[in-house]
């Protein structure tokens, strides 16, 4: 059973690492936020504050929650018993 379970969990390790690499990286530009003057258009700012805007949305309403029911489950987590 442990056995079966090191496999799954490794399969699905390595199929994440797949979709990673095959993904371009998203940047998120939080420098949108200061007071300096950025050389970009007015428009190129506005995407880039809807674009951090909704990564905070996201990591506020999904992830965050998300990861505290799995800790509360104590799901991945090692115990000794």
């Amino acid at each position: 059973m442990l056995e079966l379970r090191k496999e799954l969990n490794l399969k699905k390790v390595m199929k994440f690492e797949a979709l990673v690499k095959e993904k371009e990286p998203v940047i998120f530009n939080t420098n949108v936020f200061k007071t300096a003057k950025l050389a970009m258009t007015e428009s190129e700012i506005k995407a880039e504050e809807d674009k951090v805007k909704s990564l905070a949305d996201y990591l506020k309403e999904t992830a965050i929650p998300n990861l505290i029911k799995n800790l509360q489950k104590n799901e991945g987590s090692p115990t000794d018993s």
